[in-house]
């Protein structure tokens, strides 16, 4: 049986899907490690909390069009902040930016050998068990 090209485009971008969000996954499995992230003091991880008080004035006296911003540190929350109407559990269409986080996830991925461009999707696990 004959496969047409537009077929095996179309299985090739299925397999680096689901390859992706494997990655994506794993990725995720191992920053959070089961908890929430930690929200400390801003000083704590060497920041100014005066500084993120000045972005937020900047941000409402020039109408910035900023839905939130959240900053990290070594796996801790610093400054974490929405803007009206937005709020933490807002959701957001990523659209093509997807695609580059995914390349980052993927690539992090290979680095930690968690995944390899030779694997193929059906090696992939689908979660802790395996199944």
């Amino acid at each position: 049986m004959l496969i047409s090209k537009k077929t095996k485009i179309i299985t090739t971008i299925i397999g680096l899907l689901a390859i992706a969000t494997t990655a994506f996954i794993l990725f995720l499995d191992s920053a959070f490690d089961g908890k929430a992230w930690q929200r400390v003091p801003p000083e704590k991880l060497g920041f100014d909390s005066d500084t993120f008080s000045a972005m937020l004035a900047d941000i409402e006296v020039n109408d910035h069009k900023i839905h939130g911003i959240v900053v990290m540190r070594e796996d801790q929350i610093a400054f974490e902040q929405y803007l009206p109407p937005y709020q933490e559990d807002t959701l957001h269409s990523f659209m093509s930016v997807s695609k580059s986080v995914t390349s980052i996830l993927v690539g992090i991925a290979i680095s930690e050998g968690k995944l390899s461009l030779d694997t193929t999707v059906c090696q992939q696990p689908t979660d802790e068990s395996g199944a």
